[in-house]
């Protein structure tokens, strides 16, 4: 299970990849002098400009980023099957928030390291 969420997480974050980076442009760019006007036009400015392949400049760093995040959601998730003592599809709601919540801290907390050197 961990495995085929990480695959995922991988494949997720390839395929959503180029508008991340065409949303970090824009939100970079110079206001008074904007590069890009929006987001289709950044696609198509970046494509034309620096080829389909600066779509996708850094994405190593944003994959490997995205391993421990799938793979210590998952696991959170799946030791919690164990401390509540019974399958997920029978959870109480606070018991699916509490679940969500403590998987999202302990993901973020494991992918925050990426996220930074990504983005510096």
């Amino acid at each position: 299970s961990i495995m085929a969420g990480s695959l995922a997480g991988m494949v997720s974050t390839i395929v959503t990849y180029p508008t991340d980076l065409i949303k970090t442009r824009l939100i970079v760019q110079n206001m008074l002098e904007p590069s890009y006007r929006g987001l289709l036009h950044a696609f198509s400015t970046i494509y034309q400009q620096e080829g389909f392949l600066a779509l996708y400049r850094v994405v190593s760093l944003t994959v490997v980023g995205a391993l421990p995040f799938s793979a210590g959601s998952l696991l959170v998730h799946m030791n919690l099957e164990k401390i509540w003592n019974g399958p997920r599809d029978q959870f109480s709601l606070p018991q699916n928030f509490a679940n969500v919540c403590l998987a999202a801290a302990v993901t973020q907390t494991l992918s925050f390291p990426f996220e930074t050197v990504k983005r510096k």
